[in-house]
Formats: C-alpha cells, sequence, structure tokens
C-alpha cells in the first residue's frame, strides 16, 4: 500500500541468467591408480630436491648432495698426483665418510614429504581417489629411497669412472674392479632403505616438519651417543650387545659384509659379527616400515 493509500504494483520478479563459460565435461581416459601412484611419487621425488619450489627449498638437499661429492674429488686428486691406494676414501669406508651428510639429508627431506599433507589436509582428498593408504606410504617411501639413492650412488660412481682414467691401464682396472659395482649398489640399497624408513616413521607422528626433523636426528644420535658410553663403562656382554642399538652405526657397519671390508672402531671394540648388524639394520628397517603403515592406517585425515 502507498502513502496515498492505493496498492503498490508488484515488483518483477528477478530473472537468472545462464552464461555459457564453456565448461566441458572431461570425456578422455581415465589413467586410474597405476597413474596416481607414478605422479605421487614423481611430486614426491621433486619436492625432496626441491624442484618447482622456491629457490631456498633447493639450498639443503643440493648443498648436502655436493659435499657428499667432495671426497670423491679429494680421492681423484690424490690419485691422480700419488697413488689410489694412499687415498683415505675408498669405495668400502665412503658411507662411513658420508654417514653425517646422509643423516641431515633424511633430517630435512623427511619431514618436506610427509608432514604438509597432514597439516594442509589433503590426504582425505587423496584417499577418495583410486590410491589406498598403502599406495601412499609407498609411493612417497620409494620417492625418499630413490632421492638418496641419488646422493649415495653420484659420488661413488663418480669415483670409479674418475680411477677409471687415471690410471694407466684402463682395461686391467676394470677387470680387477668391475665387481666392486654391485657391492656399491647394494651397499647404497641398504642404507637409503633403512635411513630413508625410520625419518618416514618419525615424520608420519608429527605434522610439524621441525617435530619430525629434531626426533629423527635425535633418535639417531642419542641412541648411539648412549649405547656408545654405556659400553665405554661396563664393557661387559650385556653392554656389547646394547650397541645394537646404535642405529646411525647399525647400516654403516653393516655394510662391512657387503664390501668384505674391515669393521670400523665400534664393531671392533665390540667383537660382534658384521653379519649380525646386518641383521640388526634389517629388522630395524621391516619395524619402521610397519610403524610407518600401521600409522597411515590407523589416520583419520
Amino acid at each position: 500500500m502507498t502513502a496515498g493509500g492505493g496498492w503498490a504494483a508488484p515488483q518483477p520478479a528477478a530473472q537468472g541468467r545462464i552464461y555459457d563459460l564453456g565448461y566441458q565435461p572431461y570425456e578422455g581416459p581415465r589413467q586410474g591408480r597405476r597413474r596416481a601412484l607414478v605422479t605421487l611419487f614423481r611430486t614426491g621425488l621433486k619436492r625432496a630436491w626441491g624442484l618447482g619450489r622456491p629457490f631456498r627449498a633447493k639450498i639443503a638437499p643440493w648443498l648436502l648432495a655436493a659435499i657428499a661429492l667432495l671426497p670423491a674429488l679429494i680421492a681423484l686428486g690424490i690419485a691422480a698426483l700419488i697413488a689410489e691406494e694412499l687415498s683415505p676414501y675408498r669405495y668400502e669406508n665412503y658411507y662411513g665418510v658420508i654417514a653425517r651428510i646422509i643423516l641431515l639429508f633424511c633430517t630435512v627431506v623427511a619431514p618436506e614429504l610427509l608432514c604438509p599433507d597432514q597439516r594442509q589436509r589433503v590426504l582425505a582428498l587423496y584417499f577418495s581417489r583410486g590410491i589406498t593408504r598403502l599406495d601412499y606410504v609407498g609411493a612417497r617411501l620409494a620417492a625418499l629411497v630413490t632421492a638418496l639413492l641419488l646422493m649415495c650412488l653420484s659420488p661413488q660412481v663418480f669415483l670409479f669412472l674418475g680411477n677409471t682414467f687415471v690410471v694407466d691401464d684402463v682395461f686391467d682396472y676394470l677387470t680387477d674392479n668391475l665387481d666392486i659395482l654391485p657391492r656399491i649398489l647394494g651397499a647404497a640399497l641398504l642404507i637409503s632403505l633403512y635411513f630413508s624408513s625410520i625419518a618416514l616413521a618419525v615424520a608420519a607422528h608429527t605434522n610439524r616438519r621441525v617435530w619430525a626433523a629434531g626426533g629423527f636426528i635425535a633418535l639417531m644420535l642419542v641412541s648411539t651417543a648412549v649405547v656408545s658410553s654405556v659400553f665405554a663403562t661396563l664393557e661387559n656382554e650385556p653392554s656389547k650387545y646394547l650397541t645394537l642399538l646404535a642405529f646411525s652405526e647399525a647400516p654403516i657397519i653393516a655394510t662391512n659384509v657387503i664390501f668384505e671390508a674391515e669393521p670400523n672402531s665400534l664393531a671392533e671394540a665390540t667383537g660382534l659379527s658384521p653379519n649380525l648388524w646386518l641383521f640388526a639394520s634389517l629388522a630395524y628397517t621391516a619395524a619402521a616400515i610397519a610403524i610407518l603403515v600401521r600409522r597411515y592406517l590407523k589416520l583419520h585425515p
């Protein structure tokens, strides 16, 4: 009703409009679970090396990889100027030389593969598609193992090729040392699986990268320091077997079996068989993978 007492004319109803934005339904092939797994693996590997990310994300992994290559350069310089036999860096002890670099690499990279997905709550999106929780764990573990393999194998391969061209008789060197290549690969696989599985098992229990990194490095270094101190103090039979809990040393000592090399100081002091260290390393790897799988099977994204 208007102010003059009459009835107001009804207002016309708002009319909707349809705009053709050109959206089309996807009619291409559905690539399925295999493509999803490959994508998870590829993105994990790129994230490990900081590819496709800001420059600051590339600094730590590439710097650590460069540091891991330095002993190989020094060894080649000694081989070229003096003799390969006088070099302190050899195939059988190289992983022991760069053990701390490997630890730092896993400390930096492992949280990057798992923590952001939990923190940003994208796991529900992953699991709503064709992949399972085991697929996710397997793809992320494979990405870290591959990244660590690249860092472990690159200096060894560089050292082998460099020594091949430094010596006078290339054919004789290849004939005498060709059997070292499968040993290098086997040791690198053992170390990569060991550290990758434990680092991811720790990172899976938090969405904060700082906590994941701190937890892993503490587990590795504190365990070794504690059991080594106990053994040095007591030097009895139980403390000798307690050194098997030196998590940062176990896979390095286990590679003595693969290279048939002399044990390092801790293994020599305890007198434990290298085969026992190898068994312990494999057992810790299996346990870490089981913990990682169990965590994601029970995780509510």
